[in-house]
């Protein structure tokens, strides 16, 4: 759950300010625009379980998305992309993959 709130931060004051103007759906569905920072209730037994779970094996989760990390960079190298746009890139410029 607190990871839900670290992005109040970085929301400037104007928005902040403007907030019922720029996001009047937040009134709709329950939430409480004018809260700084933002209340989203309390977390769920199994929300919670969990979030300790993963603080009490936080070098093993960090390993873990170092690795995952590292596998998504080795896709996405730019021999990938070359064959990627060798495949799927027209001569428009256009990715007919995402098509």
């Amino acid at each position: 759950m607190e990871a839900l709130g670290r992005w109040a931060d970085f929301v400037p004051a104007d928005v902040r300010r403007d907030i019922h103007s720029i996001a009047p759906m937040l009134a709709r569905l329950g939430y409480d625009a004018d809260a700084y920072p933002p209340s989203y209730g309390q977390a769920d037994a199994i929300v919670t379980n969990n979030t300790l779970k993963v603080k009490r094996n936080e070098e093993y989760w960090q390993r873990k998305a170092e690795d995952i990390f590292q596998e998504v960079t080795k896709v996405t190298s730019s021999a990938e992309l070359e064959r990627h746009e060798k495949e799927h890139v027209g001569h428009d410029g256009i990715d007919t993959s995402r098509r």
